[in-house]
């Protein structure tokens, strides 16, 4: 009976923390229905068989694994323990600290490589996709990427904030502006993706919800993405209908409609007062 009650503790265990990683958000926020069903198993199964103890241990990384102790008395932990011991140990790995820094014209290319790479892997799925569609859309995007970006960072009409390593490369980068109604616009928001599910996602955001102030916030993303995916987890709202997939993509080949999102204030709001904890 233990192993199977390990087995579900560390499936519950991993999914949240796997889930609260891709989006960003810290875990202790994630471990709410967790928690309940640990509670469940705990009512259903009474406490762990005197035989042995265990406490799921995630501080390393995105892998949980359940440690066992050989018998002897009074090590037995109950699930209530094992969910507070584990909840600590997750809210501290992802709450990594990444220093976010305004982009200068230098980080250019490295911004121009993220946003490749990131698209390379989000758009995998779209169809068209198999045909070579997300290669014809990078070579046409090639061509303009690098020019449009340089004119964002020189006209102070946009601000692009980046995370880079010690060795000066840009791991991840977002790029927002306000618009003239007041709200917030995020405009674009990329990570490499070996970088994903670090933390250097939700810290790019953080920042940029932070500088914004107390407005709605906006976007526009590609249905059926990850990316889509991840800006509902962290409260946005689709705002309107779909629209039609963007000329470059048709042009590429690639279908892949847009959504356009919003966060309200009151949400960013308490987004902020849950990272800030």
């Amino acid at each position: 009976m233990v192993e199977d009650i390990a087995r579900t503790v560390v499936g519950l265990a991993k999914r949240s923390v796997d889930a609260a990683m891709a989006a960003g958000v810290s875990v202790d926020r994630y471990y709410t229905k967790a928690g309940g069903d640990l509670r469940e198993i705990a009512r259903r199964t009474a406490v762990l068989d005197h035989d042995s103890a265990g406490v799921i241990n995630t501080a390393g990384g995105r892998e949980a694994r359940l440690h066992t102790r050989g018998e002897s008395a009074g090590t037995t932990m109950g699930a209530e323990q094992l969910l507070a011991a584990s909840s600590r140990a997750d809210t501290a790995a992802v709450r990594r600290t990444f220093e976010i820094v305004p982009a200068t014209t230098a980080d250019v290319s490295g911004i121009v490589r993220t946003l490749f790479a990131a698209i390379r892997k989000g758009y995998a799925n779209l169809p068209g996709a198999e045909n070579g569609g997300v290669d014809r859309l990078i070579a046409d995007m090639e061509t303009r990427l690098p020019g449009t970006f340089t004119h964002s960072l020189s006209d102070g009409n946009s601000t692009i904030f980046v995370h880079r390593t010690p060795e000066g490369e840009v791991t991840g980068f977002l790029g927002m502006s306000m618009r003239s109604d007041g709200a917030g616009q995020i405009d674009s928001w990329y990570v490499q993706p070996e970088w994903q599910k670090t933390g250097v996602a939700r810290a790019l955001m953080h920042k940029a919800l932070d500088t914004m102030g107390d407005v709605d916030v906006y976007s526009g993303t590609t249905q059926r993405t990850e990316a889509y995916q991840k800006y509902l987890q962290l409260g946005f709202e689709p705002e309107g209908a779909l629209t039609a997939t963007p000329p470059p993509m048709q042009a590429a080949g690639l279908v892949g409609e847009q959504q356009a999102i919003r966060m309200d204030r009151n949400a960013r709001a308490a987004l902020l007062r849950l990272w800030n904890r």
